[in-house]
């Protein structure tokens, strides 16, 4: 089966009413592809489960600006920033998994175990093709993921 006739197979598996579909993970070497039952995400939940994180916020500083105003100036390429944000955004990846494929039971009592199990104890090629192909069929974005929800605050001060 060619890769085109695999996406066409995988679209019009993911056109189920139901919000299910079937995805083909390829394990590296020569292991048999293995076939996972998927619930599609929708835009509600994916709000849900934003809302549901804390999100980081970017370190600020306060200024003045032309009109006098004082307003917060966020420095985004702060380091610590930086590496929380990543954090966050590879939380908000598994619990996109762990919402997606329910009808697998991922090892823990809580949402934190069961992303511990997912990160440390399951082969990384297994998430980055999971969440992949969950949010392809889902239609979601990796913009969507590397987006915070959170919208700084830019709002002037008061002085």
């Amino acid at each position: 089966m060619t890769d085109v006739q695999k996406l066409e197979s995988f679209k019009a598996l993911t056109q189920d009413k139901y919000r299910k579909a079937i995805v083909i993970l390829d394990p590296p070497g020569d292991e048999d592809p293995l076939s996972v039952s998927i619930k599609l995400v929708s835009e509600g939940e994916v709000r849900d489960t934003r809302k549901a994180m804390t999100w980081p916020t970017a370190p600020f500083d306060l200024q003045k600006n032309s009109s006098g105003q004082v307003e917060r100036v966020y420095n985004e390429e702060d380091p610590g920033f930086i590496s929380a944000l990543e954090d966050a955004n590879r939380e908000f990846g598994f619990r996109l998994v762990i919402i997606s494929v329910d009808e697998l039971e991922i090892p823990g009592e809580t949402i934190e175990d069961q992303i511990h199990f997912l990160s440390h104890d399951l082969g990384g090629w297994v998430i980055t093709q999971l969440l992949s192909k969950i949010m392809e069929a889902s239609g979601i974005s990796s913009a969507e993921v590397e987006t915070r929800s959170q919208e700084l605050e830019s709002a002037p001060l008061a002085s």
